[in-house]
């Protein structure tokens, strides 16, 4: 048996369904092979299933496959068959209700197993609530409607249309026909990879809190001199906070709580940590905290020496300087300001890749020594390379110098990969900006100052990133200076979104830009068949990604 999840072949929730599609009947191609489903794979996965004695789990993310806590979302009560495909009675628990209702969660993917013999679905393992947006697709538009369902699932098409979608004669040979399919096919897994490649850029890193009891160490130094150079400008909300920011900027490994009673409190002394490490970008190298019980000292270990730390923080002071001096001009609004930072971020840096597979390996609690600088803000400043820590980091940095009042937000991207990001607050208003991610060649700067309500299905913070009693102070509630109203790229009129669409493609044979936010996949295929029908060009490509829409003709 091989097991096979239907990545990239999601079925799409609707509200809180009692009864939901999960396979259809018939031939089914999916990312990991080809397989057949029939009436006898409902009765052997019914079978399995009563042989179990279980009902089949619905999770979240494919939890399950990676052997680490599963909460589920719902059971599976019962199998059958409607309208040709398989469908299974699902009954959710609240939290997937809730979840279902608020659109958190919009697909279910299916884990099957398939026979090996004849390549037949002969098992349900499990079910996944997940979300895969449009943008990890691209994928060529075809208008429906030229192909024919035929028996047993399969699709076809008659070899003229086939010919005239593809520019060729309609008399065209079945080699000529494969050979431009063939070229067509290798054009867009091109553009597919390299939108993969830009995707998903987290990676944030998770400083670990271990506030058990330590023992005392007779060479770690205490009350150590401070540097008032580098402790000159500390965010904190908390004088604990400012203390343990002003102690952590200047490499000191011991630290006394003597004079914080506050700091009793395990809770508050880590949230006040914690803030201080993320909301400090020339804090450099923290590993971990422990407390030492008996001289109430907090003890904190590096990655890099004192004097490695002292040396990276006056190259990125250095740097914050030069590049504000050349981006930032006399007169610029606020607002030009932080479009100036971001663009600065997107066009001299690179996303680190490896530095996330290396975080990833180390289940995001530490990378190897080689990747510490993508981390920080060295890394993109300096070295012009880093993941989002670096990214988030190097923007509050060049948004102080500016003069924009920023902090840094931590969570996840896509529900499930540790992330950094930013607010800045622009003429008292804050707005969320993600620089990593505006860093796209295809998507520019899609999650530039989106309002909360938008942005949280691709960004979902934690609280780490600030004390508690603060968190709510940060909200980003407006919309009127995303990217795309500032650039008058935003229209909300289906036929306004059409001619523009059409125009453009014909005149720079790409274009980019954005409408409802909630814009869904059928919506975006019909603007698409539509655009194809007014250039009478059968053969483009495109994607869409929170309201985003992108078109270009097939090279």
């Amino acid at each position: 048996m091989e097991i096979i999840t239907l990545k990239g072949g999601e079925v799409e929730v609707q509200g809180v369904p009692e009864v939901i599609r999960i396979l259809p009947l018939g031939h089914v191609t999916s990312q990991k092979g080809e397989f057949d489903v029939d009436e006898e794979s409902l009765r052997l996965m019914k079978a399995e299933i009563a042989r179990h004695g279980v009902d089949v789990v619905v999770d979240y993310e494919h939890q399950t496959l990676d052997g680490v806590q599963a909460p589920a979302a719902g059971w599976v009560k019962d199998l059958s068959i409607q309208d040709g495909h398989i469908v299974a009675k699902v009954e959710w628990t609240d939290r997937a209700a809730t979840y279902l209702k608020n659109r958190e969660y919009r697909y279910l993917s299916p884990v099957i197993t398939v026979r090996k013999a004849d390549n037949k679905a002969t098992g349900l393992h499990s079910l996944a609530l997940t979300n895969t947006p449009a943008i990890d697709h691209m994928d060529p538009i075809v208008n429906s409607s030229t192909y024919n369902n035929h028996e047993g699932g399969q699709n076809t098409m008659d070899p003229k249309e086939l010919a005239k979608l593809l520019g060729l004669p309609e008399d065209a040979t079945e080699e000529q026909i494969t050979e431009a399919l063939t070229t067509a096919l290798a054009e867009l897994k091109k553009l597919k990879d390299r939108q993969d490649s830009l995707r998903s850029k987290g990676g944030s890193l998770k400083s670990e809190s271990n506030m058990q009891d330590a023992k005392a160490a007779d060479d770690m130094e205490k009350d150590a001199k401070l540097d008032a150079s580098i402790s000159e400008h500390v965010y904190a909300n908390s004088a604990l906070g400012e203390y343990l920011a002003v102690n952590m900027l200047n490499g000191n490994t011991r630290v006394s709580l003597n004079d914080f009673r506050e700091s009793s409190d395990r809770n508050y002394l880590v949230d006040a940590w914690n803030e201080a490490v993320y909301q400090n970008p020339l804090i450099l190298g923290v590993r971990s905290i422990s407390l030492d019980t008996n001289t109430n000292d907090l003890l904190i270990q590096y990655d890099m020496t004192r004097e490695e730390i002292k040396e990276k923080q006056e190259a990125i002071q250095a740097e914050v300087k030069k590049v504000a001096k050349e981006i930032i001009k006399d007169g610029m609004s606020n607002l030009k300001k932080e479009i100036a930072i971001n663009d600065y971020l997107c066009m001299s840096a690179e996303y680190d890749n490896a530095a996330l597979e290396n975080a990833e390996k180390n289940d995001f609690k530490y990378v190897d020594e080689s990747f510490h600088d993508s981390f920080n803000a060295y890394g993109i400043l300096l070295k012009k390379k880093g993941v989002c820590a670096s990214y988030a980091a190097s923007f509050k940095l060049l948004a102080d110098e500016a003069g924009l009042d920023s902090i840094v937000v931590t969570g996840y991207l896509n529900g499930n990969v540790p992330h950094a990001w930013n607010r800045v607050n622009i003429d008292g208003q804050w707005l969320t900006i993600d620089s990593t991610n505006n860093d796209n060649e295809v998507m520019r700067n899609a999650l530039f100052n989106l309002p909360d309500k938008v942005a949280r299905g691709t960004l979902s913070e934690d609280k780490l990133y600030m004390m508690d009693s603060e968190i709510s102070a940060y909200k980003a509630d407006v919309e009127d200076k995303e990217y795309y109203h500032l650039k008058k790229r935003f229209f909300d009129n289906k036929d306004e979104v059409v001619e523009k669409l059409s125009s453009e493609l014909e005149k720079d044979g790409s274009t980019l830009l954005r409408t409802d936010y909630s814009l869904e996949d059928e919506a975006f295929k019909q603007i698409a068949q539509e655009v194809m029908q007014k250039t009478g060009d059968a053969s483009l490509q495109g994607t869409t990604f929170l309201g985003m829409i992108y078109l270009q003709k097939a090279k």
